[in-house]
């Protein structure tokens, strides 16, 4: 198997117009000899006489004393207290634990790891023609166009694998997907659907590459329209192999659905790569992080799980607590208390330390509806909203077929 990357070999002997390719990414398992050990050894003995150290300096000086902080190498203080924090629950029967040598240890073996596949827009499609009804400049926005046709020409402007992963994983068929698409076309922000719209059309005359996770993590909804579920799904190419791979910048990527809770784990995230990203974050401090910049840089993450941390990074210090909820600080005591934090950068080692002790996160906003998953429970404040209105104040007519 190859892995895909920003450059995707195509076959040269293709003769469809529409180029297929397909590519997961793989990691092997790597034999592993004493040689290659010793380095790593000898890193968990310097950690771990830091982390003594440390807490010598606890006992000794009445108050923390911080560890050395490199991006990349050693975590945070607050990382640590969080991993402290959470390894006093373990025992929680609310949290959702992987077992040791449950998914997380099979996944090389069994092939469970979170992987990709890639297409060309419109590959297994190559008989589409987009409707003449719509204008190919402006497309889908003209008066002569009816919702379903704007619907059909988008759904087969993506790759037909993109479409049955999409309906093997969503819960959705074929029908059920093109109605959504068409239904959705009237939710949300309307500049928004513009540049979506746009964006998906111009990939398709540009054949441009694009990815998708084989087995995502989250449903259609869990965002507010359909067109936030195809952003979550698209994972731009050149960004497979970083510890956290990135969405598409140029694709405007909806909004969650605040009356739901989100489950961030092993589907959302490669956890002990995703939690060394987080940690590098948190331990540059020249310049200061702000939570303006904690923004920016979750927000080039991909699928649900970067649109749920951005949002749940907020400016309060601290977060408040919703009136239904009696919430609790760090360090976690009550395993079915909600986690009011301190401030966004605690938000983002709470999720650091679940990840690398197998934990799932929930989060929520205050208008939540259902029963809670499993989880370690994070409320974030804000108000959840949702609008319907006319693309540019034009109705675009419904179609009967």
């Amino acid at each position: 198997m190859r892995v895909c990357s920003s450059h995707v070999p195509v076959p040269k002997n293709t003769l469809s117009k529409r180029r297929y390719v397909t590519t997961h990414l793989s990691h092997p398992i790597k034999r592993t000899t004493w040689t290659s050990m010793a380095p790593k050894c000898s890193i968990i003995f310097i950690w771990h006489m830091l982390c003594i150290s440390a807490l010598i300096g606890v006992a000794s000086a009445g108050g923390p004393v911080a560890p050395p902080t490199s991006a990349g190498i050693f975590p945070t203080w607050g990382f640590l207290r969080q991993v402290a924090s959470l390894k006093h629950l373990e025992t929680c029967d609310s949290l959702d634990r992987l077992p040791r040598h449950g998914p997380l240890a099979l996944a090389r073996a069994k092939n469970l790891r979170l992987g990709y596949s890639c297409a060309e827009m419109g590959s297994g499609n190559e008989n589409f023609v987009p409707s003449l009804e719509c204008p190919s400049d402006i497309w889908g926005f003209g008066r002569g166009c009816t919702s379903s046709t704007i619907a059909s020409d988008i759904y087969n402007a993506l790759p037909a694998d993109m479409i049955a992963t999409i309906i093997r994983k969503s819960g959705l068929d074929a029908a059920g997907f093109k109605e959504m698409l068409a239904k959705d076309l009237f939710v949300g922000d309307r500049e928004t659907r513009v540049y979506q719209l746009r964006w998906i059309k111009e990939a398709f005359d540009q054949q441009r590459v694009v990815c998708w996770p084989r087995r995502p993590g989250f449903t259609p909804s869990q965002f507010l329209d359909i067109f936030g579920y195809i952003g979550g799904l698209l994972v731009n190419t050149s960004t497979l192999e970083f510890p956290v791979p990135e969405r598409y910048m140029d694709y405007p990527p909806g909004h969650v659905n605040f009356y739901k809770y989100h489950v961030l784990n092993h589907t959302s995230f490669r956890p002990a790569r995703a939690a060394g990203q987080i940690k590098s974050l948190l331990a540059v401090r020249v310049p200061p992080k702000t939570v303006s910049t904690l923004r920016a840089d979750v927000d080039r993450w991909a699928g649900l799980a970067g649109r749920v941390v951005f949002h749940s990074l907020v400016w309060s210090q601290p977060y408040s607590c919703p009136e239904q909820n009696n919430c609790q600080s760090t360090p976690l005591e009550d395993c079915d208390k909600p986690l009011a934090p301190s401030n966004a950068e605690e938000v983002l080692e709470v999720l650091a330390a679940a990840l690398l002790t197998r934990l799932s996160v929930v989060i929520s906003w205050p208008d939540v509806i259902g029963p809670r998953p499993r989880g370690v429970w994070i409320t974030v404040e804000g108000k959840a909203t949702s609008v319907t209105h006319s693309l540019f104040g034009i109705r675009v007519p419904t179609s009967s077929s």
